[in-house]
């Protein structure tokens, strides 16, 4: 029986070394049966293509987390188990985790995004309505939305270093509007339908009083304490009056209201302006308290109310001050727009500057004078793994606040936006806002003086390279300019006007090296210069502010500024900007400017052209045929008697008269083709040595013949890109080689072309494309062509990059 027993166990024994062997690959040929596959990569997939791509190659798709990140887009995979490439068997499970939206910390520092600055904040977990910077107390007094997630209907007081909540009141409704006494003693919140005001006291936010403001249908816009008594205020809301929807405003003394408010529609003793449609923004109370400034939504300006015992009566109304958002702060003589302009109530010049961002989707801005910075926000926008944009934050943009130039930025992602609420300053630093979810409060380098970039030697480069062309080579530089305009001068300069949000010194007019781009000189000029003009003698510069209603001269040799000429509100559509600029000729402190009004680019209504010597403007000015439709550019000769222009009232080149007295009538030469061309300024080029008039279209006059030549045969055909009959082609001349150079966008999007033609047959000589594939993507079409030396050419595109061309084709 033993030895039975040990033949089964060695027997056993023998067979399990076998199974183990079979299973470690030993025995069957040294293949194991086991095979392993390897893992496919789904990494930055999204769901469905990620669960295709396991089950295909014969895995199954395992557990789903989710991990907020940036590192790859929303919804896609943002790693996996096991790791791609690893050997697995069939039918093993590939666990993932999901990449999500960032989520905003409950308090950070973040760098800016030049990395320059930081912010530090605090994030409440409130959405606040309205808020407003209680000083004497050094609280900020917040009213909470009936939905916020915490504290939801209340006024809170909470200290905007830590973020904590200090004192609180439930209010009896939707608070929408909230203001402090200057003495810091009381809060008012208005409410919806009916609420009225309540008064709190600022201290302890218990209940002083209620105010009853117009019927169950009133709800309140804005509060404004009188700086000189805290028991009065200024209130607006809609149906102040019962029927009457639109805002008006009323003031009360506690809980009395003065009989006279401003409200519904008056007669305006103006001929230009027989009524106004009061539809009440918010307001402003003087510094004295005996004023009260209300911006206007519906329509263009400011209402100047003075305060009397019985109320408010219209002192003033200036027509002329912009709208934009639901109006402004006043600062002194200043008011600041939330549309981003700045504009003087009582200087010379009434817009003073416009800021860079200020045409973004939410129009809130707020100034912080003790750091010389305003602050806007704008939706982020983020992209998903499907490729589809979603807003996953905001950015906060810092502006100068004398410049009206870029300083920063700081980017915030996992906040909705700020559409919830206002932008506020509190302190001298800090900065706070909101959206449905959190209530931001912060201060930092970021939001104090300072944090700009050094001066650049040069432009920023962007690429580099070079095409083959019809006439050998063509090389070409681009450069991230924020170029508004260029233009050469016969010194061998090349001179360039910078937007404010340029990243290369901004709102200057800068003078170039023509072959390096190296910064020779450079000088701020005021906001946003564009449309430039050089006296023949280069000893003065010309250049239209876009964002001020002035034109600026600059001397040349030290690139400072010499003259800001204003331009004043046209009496019937408001403020005036010159949309064009030409100095006349062996007269470098003569300019003729034609103007524009009410709104930008081809926005703009046409106005007139005037002469102004220095800062004195000759008394005839010249408005055209049509109150709409006038001259657009203008454009001397050899003669400071004669100026050329394009009228858009009919699409042609005309001649005006010019005297002491001033521009007079006009005079059809030739009509230019392309139909009516609204973004005009930069059309007309005039080439002395053939005493002609050239542009873009191909047109050719010769003004000593009195005719019309040509037109050229444009190899490239201009187009138009939107309504307002943009050109997508800009063209110089050369004064003494006989070439006419131009550029255009490509119709099909793909790049610049460029062709040279001869000015005496107007044949096309050479031509060479530049595909955007070169140049790291479209850099915009052209908007001016300048001559820069006797080889190149500076073109300033629509997207403000500045190309230098060099090449045979462009030489003599």
């Amino acid at each position: 029986m033993e030895g039975e027993s040990g033949m089964k166990s060695a027997m056993a024994t023998a067979t399990l070394a076998c199974l183990l062997l079979c299973l470690s690959g030993c025995g069957g040929g040294g293949g194991s049966s086991v095979p392993l596959s390897p893992v496919p990569n789904v990494v930055g997939d999204d769901k469905l293509a990620a669960e295709a791509a396991i089950t295909a190659a014969g895995f199954v798709a395992g557990t789903e987390t989710t991990q907020a990140t940036a590192a790859v887009p929303a919804g896609g995979v943002l790693n996996q188990s096991p790791a791609a490439g690893t050997g697995a068997a069939k039918g093993t499970a590939v666990n993932m985790v999901f990449a999500a939206p960032v989520q905003l910390q409950p308090s950070a520092t973040l760098p800016s995004d030049s990395g320059r600055t930081s912010f530090t904040y605090v994030s409440v977990n409130v959405w606040a309505n309205a808020t407003t910077w209680d000083a004497i107390n050094g609280v900020l007094q917040v009213v909470t939305n009936n939905s916020s997630p915490a504290h939801a209907g209340e006024v809170l007081s909470i200290n905007p270093s830590t973020g904590a909540i200090l004192a609180s009141h439930t209010v009896p409704g939707q608070g929408l509007a909230v203001a402090v006494s200057a003495d810091g003693q009381y809060v008012y919140v208005g409410l919806d339908v009916g609420g009225g005001v309540q008064r709190f006291n600022a201290r302890t936010l218990a209940l002083d009083i209620a105010i009853p403001v117009g019927d169950s249908t009133t709800y309140i816009q804005d509060i404004q304490v009188s700086p000189a008594n805290p028991h009065t205020i200024a209130v607006s809301a809609w149906y102040l009056v019962p029927l009457m929807q639109r805002p008006g405003v009323a003031v009360f003394d506690d809980a009395i209201m003065r009989p006279t408010i401003f409200n519904g529609t008056y007669a305006y003793p103006d001929p230009n302006h027989g009524f106004l449609l009061v539809d009440i923004g918010n307001t402003n109370w003087s510094t004295d308290g005996s004023m009260l400034y209300v911006f206007n939504q519906s329509q263009e300006g400011l209402y100047a109310l003075s305060l009397t015992p019985s109320g408010l009566t219209l002192s003033n109304w200036l027509f002329w001050v912009p709208s934009g958002g639901i109006g402004g702060r006043l600062r002194g003589n200043l008011a600041y727009m939330d549309g981003g302009q700045v504009v003087d109530l009582t200087g010379s010049v009434q817009l003073l500057g416009r800021f860079p961002h200020s045409d973004v989707n939410m129009l809130f801005r707020a100034e912080l004078p003790a750091g010389g910075k305003s602050f806007s926000v704008q939706d982020h926008i983020g992209y998903d793994v499907e490729g589809q944009p979603y807003i996953d934050g905001l950015i906060l943009w810092a502006s100068d606040l004398n410049t009206y130039a870029t300083v920063d930025s700081t980017t915030f992602l996992g906040i909705a936006s700020a559409t919830f609420g206002k932008l506020y300053a509190w302190g001298t630093d800090g900065i706070a806002w909101a959206d449905s979810a959190h209530l931001v409060i912060g201060s930092g380098s970021f939001t104090r003086s300072g944090g700009g970039s050094p001066p650049p030697s040069a432009p920023p480069p962007v690429v580099s390279g070079s095409v083959s062309g019809s006439a050998g080579a063509l090389s070409f530089q681009v450069f991230a300019a924020g170029a508004n305009d260029a233009v050469a001068d016969h010194c061998g300069n090349l001179i360039v006007a910078t937007a404010g949000a340029s990243g290369f010194l901004p709102n200057s007019v800068v003078s170039l090296d023509p072959a390096t781009a190296a910064v020779k000189s450079s000088g701020y000029v005021g906001s946003e210069p564009d449309y430039l003009s050089i006296a023949d003698d280069c000893s003065e510069i010309y250049t239209a502010l876009e964002g001020s209603s002035s034109v600026a001269r600059i001397t040349a040799a030290s690139m400072t500024l010499d003259e800001t000429i204003p331009l004043p509100a046209n009496d019937l559509f408001g403020l005036v900007r010159a949309r064009s600029l030409s100095v006349a000729p062996g007269a470098p402190h003569t300019v003729a400017i034609a103007t524009k009004t009410d709104g930008s680019g081809c926005l703009a209504t046409d106005n007139d052209v005037r002469i102004y010597d220095d800062l004195a403007q000759r008394p005839v000015a010249f408005s055209g045929p049509s109150s709409i439709y006038a001259i657009r550019e203008v454009l001397f000769g050899m003669s400071a008697n004669t100026l050329y222009g394009y009228d858009s009232s009919n699409t042609s080149l005309v001649s005006m008269t010019v005297d002491p007295t001033g521009v007079h009538d006009s005079v059809n030469l030739a009509a230019l083709r392309g139909g009516l061309i609204q973004d005009a300024g930069r059309l007309l080029d005039f080439d002395e040595n053939a005493n002609s008039i050239y542009d873009p279209l191909g047109d050719v006059f010769g003004v000593a013949a009195g005719a019309t030549r040509g037109p050229i045969s444009l190899s490239a055909t201009p187009a138009t890109l939107n309504q307002c009959g943009t050109l997508t082609d800009a063209m110089t001349t050369d004064q003494t080689s006989g070439k006419l150079f131009f550029v255009a966008y490509m119709l099909d999007t793909s790049g610049l072309q460029v062709d040279t033609y001869d000015k005496s047959s107007l044949g096309l000589i050479s031509t060479a494309k530049i595909p955007f594939t070169q140049t790291g993507g479209d850099i915009g079409y052209p908007v001016r062509v300048v001559r820069s030396n006797s080889m190149s050419l500076a073109v300033v595109t629509s997207s403000g990059y500045l190309v230098y061309l060099n090449g045979p084709m462009l030489g003599p």
